[in-house]
């Protein structure tokens, strides 16, 4: 039996594995993506081609492509231009840190990244207020992350997916303001909230507040909510509350 058939037939034996438990695990030869299926969903978690300009597809293998995994990107030096499709709905730190797109000052606009609509991240340097440009629809997992001088964000209509502590470490955050047209978030008082008020998503770090009381719509905390909220001593929860999200009150 010759090298290419038991390659083959060894990779048959590991996709038949991770189908039986719903997780499918391979790497693409001929897109030079590495990624992994979940639940029917593809994560883009690397690449390792030599193209200059790189279009993510919306499909592999016939499953949409919804996730953008952190570090994905990360050191693909060469690569000066991204396409990202409209089936991706998260996108991971640092998922193109160190690419020539993320390298090139002109790709920044004011002092934070874009892609297509997606936010990817926020430059330290960033002073005063952040009107995140219409039309954004994902801000990426920790894109605000030691963006320090930020004073308030303003999210647009456009903007569905908002990633993991987008908006942490922000140590002079006063205010998260929502378009009012936005059909998934709003805010109240300044505070970050699902359209529905039923999800506390992301308080900022510098609100004045010393005692802060959710709303009574209120039955979950987010994760890493109130992480690193500088002011607030006192917070107080509505009986409704059934989640709490990991680290939601980690360093206040």
């Amino acid at each position: 039996m010759n090298s290419r058939i038991r390659r083959l037939i060894s990779l048959f034996l590991i996709i038949s594995i991770f189908v039986g438990t719903g997780i499918v695990s391979v790497y693409a030869n001929s897109e030079s993506f590495e990624y992994t299926i979940v639940n029917g969903e593809v994560v883009i978690s690397g690449y390792n081609g030599s193209e200059t300009e790189i279009s993510i597809p919306d499909t592999i293998k016939g499953y949409p492509v919804t996730a953008i995994a952190e570090n994905a990107f990360n050191g693909c030096t060469d690569v000066a231009k991204f396409s990202i499709p409209a089936s991706v709905k998260s996108i991971g730190a640092n998922a193109f840190l160190k690419t020539k797109y993320y390298n090139d000052k002109d790709n920044w606009e004011n002092n934070v990244l874009y892609i297509d609509d997606a936010l990817i991240e926020v430059d330290y340097k960033l002073v005063g207020p952040c009107d995140i440009k219409d039309g954004t629809r994902i801000v990426a997992d920790y894109a605000f992350m030691l963006s320090n001088s930020v004073s308030s964000i303003s999210i647009p209509s456009t903007t569905e997916y908002i990633g993991e502590a987008a908006f942490i470490n922000c140590d002079k955050l006063t205010e998260i303001n929502v378009n009012q047209n936005n059909p998934y978030f709003t805010s109240v008082d300044g505070v970050l909230f699902n359209k529905d008020v039923t999800e506390l998503i992301a308080y900022p770090n510098d609100a004045s507040n010393t005692i802060y009381k959710a709303p009574d719509s209120v039955t979950s905390i987010g994760d890493k909510a109130f992480m690193y909220s500088l002011n607030v001593a006192q917070i107080g929860l509505p009986a409704g509350v059934e989640t709490i999200g990991e680290y939601a009150f980690s360093y206040c």
